[in-house]
């Protein structure tokens, strides 16, 4: 659920190929890691204002410097606000995002840092149909800010991600990283999506409304163990790693189904029709709740020889998952089968 702005981010590594052996679980074709910027030891400050089209205002800051001759910081924080594509939609962002690190010893450094992102105004997704974007309706074709909403939707979520990261040199070779996250997210929808056209109409839309509420809490630890050493003429990076992570997760979700139409005619629509008051939310009603647990233990070896190089690892993981869901079906209006 968490989405880190680019602001916060330094840089953005593309692990290619597969990515499991050291991350768990991923995607065959690899993974993508955002670096997020770190205090530095000279001092550095930045603004930046922006103003553009669809009423864009923005305001950003990013400050690093010393703060004593071991201490070091870093303060990012970005506030966005502007228009939606579609009609009648707004974004708006906070992010707060700042750091400490510690050069505790020669060999031993902390790095402290607090992410804060809230977004209490995002742009929902309703899709549209085909006839009257990539068809033309009997009114020709819909602009590109079309909308098949109302101004009762709305998309909002808020991130709350504090981490400490410890780095030791413990020889020339041998080095060994501590990481710990806690995650806070959650997340809130009002959305409606459509179920085809009235009939006989290829303007009128039959919509329904659900609404969504997630929240997930995460903690993570990771603890890694290199060891740099040469063998004839192949040099080897040979890493051993510990990783455990819990999540609780909970999403509710509320659908209207098919017991009010809620019709929106697309070539001159209302946005102001819906109101929570008016909607039989309860037809359909269904809460998941979430536990999982992993811990995972891994070891890779990156091995170069003149111009090749071999990566070889493995990963096992123990991992245990619990889903307690209750659900309940209204039905459609005069019908007697309620769960």
């Amino acid at each position: 659920m968490p989405q880190v702005d680019v602001y916060a981010t330094e840089a953005v590594e593309v692990v290619k190929g597969p990515a499991s052996s050291l991350y768990g679980y991923a995607a065959p074709g690899g993974m993508v890691n955002q670096i997020a910027k770190a205090p530095k030891s000279t001092q550095e400050n930045e603004v930046q204002l922006r103003l553009g089209n669809q009423n864009l205002k923005e305001v950003a800051v990013d400050s690093t410097g010393p703060i004593t001759d071991t201490l070091n910081y870093r303060l990012v924080a970005l506030k966005r606000q502007k228009d939606g594509q579609m009609q009648t939609t707004e974004e708006e962002r906070l992010l707060i995002n700042p750091s400490l690190e510690w050069q505790a010893t020669d060999d031993v450094s902390v790095l402290a840092n607090l992410f804060y992102q809230d977004d209490p105004e995002m742009v929902p997704s309703t899709p549209l149909p085909a006839v009257g974007t990539v068809y033309n309706a009997s009114y020709g074709k819909l602009d590109s800010d079309a909308y098949a909403g109302d101004e009762w939707n709305k998309f909002s979520k808020e991130v709350f991600m504090p981490s400490v990261t410890v780095n030791w040199d413990i020889n020339d070779q041998l080095t060994f990283k501590h990481i710990t996250r806690y995650t806070d997210a959650e997340a809130q929808q009002r959305n409606m999506y459509n179920r085809g056209f009235i009939d006989g109409s290829d303007k009128v839309l039959k919509r329904s409304a659900y609404t969504t509420d997630e929240s997930m809490n995460n903690w993570t630890t990771d603890n890694q163990l290199a060891y740099q050493f040469d063998t004839a003429n192949t040099s080897h990076n040979l890493l051993f790693g510990v990783e455990y992570q819990e999540t609780d997760s909970t999403v509710s979700y509320r659908d209207t189904l098919d017991s009010k139409d809620l019709p929106i005619d697309l070539s001159k629509p209302s946005f102001s029709q819906i109101s929570t008051d008016m909607l039989p939310l309860d037809t359909y009603y269904q809460k998941d709740d979430i536990e999982q647990s992993q811990l995972g233990l891994y070891v890779q070896d990156e091995m170069r020889w003149q111009d090749w190089t071999v990566v070889a690892g493995l990963r096992h993981d123990d991992f245990k998952s619990t889903n307690e869901q209750r659900s309940s079906y209204l039905g459609t209006p005069g019908e007697k089968n309620y769960y």
